[in-house]
């Protein structure tokens, strides 16, 4: 029994869980305006994005020759030549990479783009599929609250009967204190569901990047269905996960990055122009005072051999366990396509029992005690075992379904099941 002061207590909070937060314009409805609302707002989406348009930024830079040198050049003392005094000298010079060095470089960072923009959909898939737990969390917790209404006044309605029943016997007086001892359990219940479900919403809103009071509508009904694919089918489909195409760009870059530093054995060039002024020579000479202009061609000499095999070597064995790397995430992740449907399946088979079975069968033995107990024949005991039966089984048939359609959101992220539905958003 809870104390005057407990009870004002639980009140006070059941009516501020209650109070709904404002409304803003353009709420999102339902699961689907929810998904929705979480890829335009979802900060991590948001910063995907960015990090893909970064990528894209360097490309250019990376397939672009290095910026002309120039350079100016003032004697301190003039040096002197047949023609006369070298005064002042401009000199441009370009580095030019061995062929096949840029392209190369380009290619690379197209690998990295693929990566960012898998990495872009990852953040739409996993927020997208974690928008969609919760979600079904909350449709049990709806349920559950609704239960449990409904179980306050049941109950209820048992306290009356038991009530009548002390009136004229007060042997009675047990079974009556039985009842109202479930009647504030389900009161007790009734409030821990409702901050159960504030917090899941709290939990909600912050991917959606509202605040965590914001109002969350009551769930819409769902309809499980039986996984329409095979275990092999989703094998397959589980091959082309993110996960794994990122990488096998992750190993196409390394091998182009094998072959770039396989190109440090081949010299790299330098072109450039020199003019020089020349004054007026003091002696009476064929083309005195005439300007100086010299071509200049350079390359680099790759003469320390140990310290270029280095690198090469450094990048054969980032390539080995890029690949080693794709082996053993694939393999994980065709574990958990296995555990996931077997677990759907098995938990789809509980949904039919709880639907089909038990929750009819507990109905059928509450309405028998109950009728039992009204004449007589059966004690308050019984009638309450049965509709707490009844109450259980059918929280449990939504819990069921809450955990099933989990399972299945879990599924689309791991074999790309969710693009149908987000195809607008991939684009």
């Amino acid at each position: 029994m809870y104390s005057t002061m407990g009870r004002i207590t639980v009140v006070l909070l059941a009516l501020v869980l209650s109070i709904p937060s404002r409304v803003w314009a353009g709420e999102p409805e339902g699961l689907r305006g929810l998904i929705e609302y979480a890829i335009r707002n979802n900060q991590l989406i948001q910063a995907r994005r960015a990090e893909l348009e970064a990528v894209r930024s360097k490309k250019p830079s990376e397939e672009a020759y290095d910026d002309p040198v120039l350079t100016y050049i003032h004697p301190v003392e003039p040096v002197e030549t047949r023609r006369g005094p070298q005064q002042r000298t401009l000199q441009i010079t370009q580095r030019l990479p061995f062929p096949g060095k840029l392209t190369l470089k380009g290619e690379i960072v197209s690998q990295e783009i693929e990566v960012a923009k898998l990495l872009y959909q990852m953040a739409i898939r996993d927020v997208t599929t974690e928008v969609k737990k919760l979600y079904y969390e909350l449709y049990y917790l709806d349920r559950a609250i609704e239960l449990e209404e409904e179980n306050r006044k049941i109950l209820a309605y048992f306290k009356e009967l038991a009530m009548k029943n002390y009136s004229v016997d007060e042997k009675a007086l047990t079974p009556l204190i039985r009842a109202e001892a479930k009647y504030e359990r389900a009161w007790n219940k009734l409030i821990t569901l409702k901050e159960r479900r504030h917090t899941v919403g709290a939990r909600l809103n912050a991917i959606l990047n509202r605040p965590p009071a914001h109002r969350i509508d009551k769930t819409e009904e769902l309809a499980p269905v039986p996984v329409p694919l095979t275990v092999e089918t989703l094998y397959e489909m589980a091959k082309n996960a993110e996960e794994i195409r990122i990488r096998e760009f992750r190993i196409k870059k390394a091998e182009l990055e094998e072959k770039l530093t396989e190109l440090v054995y081949y010299p790299d060039f330098t072109v450039g122009l020199r003019y020089t002024e020349i004054g007026e020579s003091d002696m009476p000479v064929e083309d005195s005072g005439k300007d100086a202009l010299y071509l200049m061609v350079g390359v680099n000499i790759p003469l320390w051999a140990e310290k270029n095999r280095s690198r090469v070597e450094e990048k054969i064995k980032l390539r080995i366990s890029a690949e080693r790397s794709k082996e053993l995430v694939l393999k994980e992740i065709l574990n958990r396509v296995r555990d996931t449907y077997h677990s759907m399946l098995e938990k789809y088979e509980l949904i039919k029992s709880y639907r089909d079975e038990l929750i009819p069968m507990a109905r059928e033995s509450m309405n028998i005690a109950e009728a039992w107990y009204k004449n007589g024949i059966g004690g308050l005991g019984e009638l309450l075992e049965t509709e707490s039966m009844w109450i259980n089984f059918r929280r449990a048939y939504y819990r069921t379904i809450a955990d099933y359609l989990k399972l299945g959101a879990e599924l689309e992220r791991l074999t790309g099941l969710y693009k149908k539905e987000l195809e607008a958003f991939l684009k």
